[in-house]
């Protein structure tokens, strides 16, 4: 009987630790973005629940990642916009 328990303890253990290691990384990866740091990925492995779940995740990451990159461009775009008819005036302002 102790024999038996000792090995469905340490089946369990196993699983534990393999069903875990997905949420971890999960947990790890939203800790990561929540400091700002986009370039976090994680393996996808499997074909599970949890698989999918990590796929859903990347994706959330490539998207904000790719609406930082439009912000920032909008960003340049409209400092180019304004400085641009604020020189023309500096300009026409120091003619007269």
């Amino acid at each position: 009987a102790s024999i038996t328990v000792l090995l469905s303890f340490l089946i369990a253990l196993f699983l534990v630790r393999r069903f875990l290691k997905p949420l971890r990384a999960l947990s790890k990866g939203a800790k990561s973005i929540e400091n700002g740091d986009l370039d976090f990925y994680i393996k996808k492995s499997g074909n599970d629940e949890l698989s999918d779940l990590i796929g859903i995740f990347n994706g959330v990451v490539e998207t904000l990642r790719k609406q930082k990159t439009l912000r920032e461009q909008w960003l340049s775009d409209i400092s180019h916009e304004l400085r641009t008819p604020i020189t023309v005036l500096r300009s026409e302002l120091e003619a007269l």
